[in-house]
């Protein structure tokens, strides 16, 4: 029988596990951020040196002297779906996902010797480059968009890091560092749940008993912690450290819903008008660990970058007494608490990054390049359209300039990611029967072909 405890809770878990982790590269995000870091492909946890390491390392603070960082980076992202309701079926028509246009900016400061010399100081505010993208949302006509139960868009989001940090030089080859840090923001979302329930309705994908989604959650302010070393080991080879903690996540959201348009539900409201739920997740801790070679004005360095995400295995979502009114045959239902299953695994990723004057004839000119490898925390069966997070390559090229005590970065990476088919996905229609209806079809089968590409300029002043 159709109820809406699924409904809303269901969309709400979704919704907030899509966009909940800018603190975390792999899995919500499209590259390494920070220009400066990102022409180096993002290794950058050894040969962290401005305010970009309070993003990767925070012991870097004790190399970044006393100067203020400001850049933006702006992504472009693109995928066309082209769905099949198994791994057999004729091709639905294809649709193409745009990414969020939002400039991902850094701002902050750096400080050292502060009260004494071991001692610096840094702090900043800095967005990621996410990975999210919107889509077509039409329940109309013969051809439903195909992907509606999986994301419609993600309008009116945005969310940013804030990290305050310190490090502390205990002699010439020995930093440690450390940093508060507050995942900050609101967003705003849209997707389709079923009502169909086998009985009363008979096909899964009835666009008459489908439900529109609408999210919006603000005053999201979730504590973590990072921990910091750098080490000279030999007087050409400095290594490097960083542990990010994982964030404990408690969202309350406000929720908009329009019911289907099945007679049943004519009568049927909300009470209220925009319930609420409250949402908890655990996203997972990062280690990075990084070694640069420095030698004739050149850097190189390789970093390995793990992500936990098998730890985010569930949300948890409390519906507060909400109750939908007057379904016909159903009368009212209140609304519950609901577990949802995650699914995603631990990511790997290799990034390999150099920079250096190559003896140009221009003084203060530098040149940056590497190459990001990663692993995609979303198992292809999990794969959907809220998330194409695939396996990546990514390219990057960047470049300095330093007069006086102004430096001008710039970059820009391409964002390779391998076109899947996948055949065998066991991410189900969502559905708002009580219990889930069997019936349910897979929304995640389909031929999945990305691209993205990132540009980005900043501006440092030192003194």
């Amino acid at each position: 029988m159709p109820s809406s405890r699924c409904l809303l809770a269901g969309a709400a878990a979704l919704l907030v596990a899509a966009y909940l982790s800018p603190a975390l590269a792999a899995g919500m995000f499209l590259a390494p951020r920070g220009v400066r870091p990102l022409g180096r492909a993002g290794a950058y946890v050894a040969g962290a040196s401005d305010v970009n390491a309070l993003s990767y390392n925070p012991a870097g603070l004790a190399l970044a002297g006393n100067s203020v960082l400001v850049d933006f980076g702006y992504g472009v992202l693109g995928t066309d779906y082209t769905r099949r309701i198994d791994g057999g079926s004729p091709p639905l028509p294809t649709v193409h996902g745009t990414g969020l246009g939002i400039p991902s900016p850094t701002l902050g400061f750096t400080l050292a010797g502060v009260g004494r010399p071991e001692v610096s100081i840094g702090a900043a505010i800095a967005a990621d480059y996410p990975l999210l993208q919107d889509w077509p949302c039409d329940l109309t006509g013969a051809n439903p968009t195909p992907q509606r139960y999986a994301i419609c868009n993600f309008a009116g989001t945005g969310m940013a890091k804030a990290g305050f940090g310190g490090s502390y030089r205990f002699d010439e080859r020995l930093v440690l560092g450390a940093e508060l840090e507050l995942m900050l923001g609101s967003f705003a979302t849209e997707m389709v749940t079923s009502n169909c329930d086998g009985t009363i309705c008979t096909e899964a994908e009835s666009p008459s008993y489908d439900a529109i989604t609408q999210m919006t959650a603000s005053g999201i302010v979730s504590p973590g912690v990072q921990l910091g070393v750098l080490y000279d080991a030999l007087p050409w080879l400095r290594l490097g450290a960083a542990l990010e903690s994982g964030y404990y996540v408690v969202a309350n959201a406000k929720l908009r819903i329009r019911l289907p348009t099945a007679a049943i539900y004519d009568n049927a409201t909300l009470d209220p008008a925009e319930p609420s739920a409250r949402v908890t997740l655990i996203l997972p801790p990062s280690l990075r660990l990084g070694a640069e070679a420095r030698f004739a004005g050149t850097r190189l360095e390789v970093d390995l970058v793990y992500e936990m995400w098998s730890l985010h295995d569930k949300i948890t979502i409390d519906a507060k007494s909400a109750v939908v009114r007057d379904v016909v045959a159903l009368g009212d239902y209140p609304l519950g608490k609901l577990t949802v299953d995650q699914g995603f695994r631990d990511s790997f990723g290799l990034r390999l990054g150099a920079e250096s004057d190559l003896g140009l004839a221009v003084p203060g000119l530098f040149v940056r390049g590497g190459v990001v490898l990663e692993r995609s925390a979303v198992p292809p069966e999990k794969l959907t359209a809220m998330t194409v997070d695939l396996n990546k390559v990514i390219p990057s090229l960047g470049a300095s300039y330093t007069f006086g005590a102004w430096t001008l970065d710039a970059v820009a990476a391409y964002v390779y990611m391998p076109q899947t088919t996948v055949t065998n996905s066991t991410a189900l229609q969502t559905n708002a029967t009580r219990p889930p209806w069997g019936g349910r079809t897979a929304i995640g089968n389909g031929t999945y072909a990305s691209r993205g590409e990132v540009f980005g300029l900043g501006v440092r002043y030192a003194w």
